[in-house]
């Protein structure tokens, strides 16, 4: 249950909340799944949701990853104070 929770509290702003959606082996969300409809409003951690593990190499998936969590760390403490 962390998954709806999560998204639940991004969508309400009640608590700081910052959600980052990190594709792995594919970016395709069930348009069916509520759950999968919310998530597909947040960012994701690849440009353009790419997976990660189609990436070549590998490794600059997981790079892209590690750029948007700094990234959103860093206006998370902005906002924060």
């Amino acid at each position: 249950m962390e998954g709806p929770q999560a998204v639940q509290n991004a969508k309400n702003g009640d608590q700081p909340c910052t959600l980052i959606v990190v594709p792995l082996d594919r970016n395709d969300l069930d348009s069916n799944d509520p759950l999968e409809q919310d998530l597909g409003t947040f960012q994701t951690a690849t440009r353009n949701a790419k997976p990660v593990l189609d990436f070549t190499p590998r490794h600059k998936g997981w790079q892209e990853v590690e750029h948007s969590i700094r990234k959103a760390v860093v206006l998370r403490r902005q906002q924060t104070g």
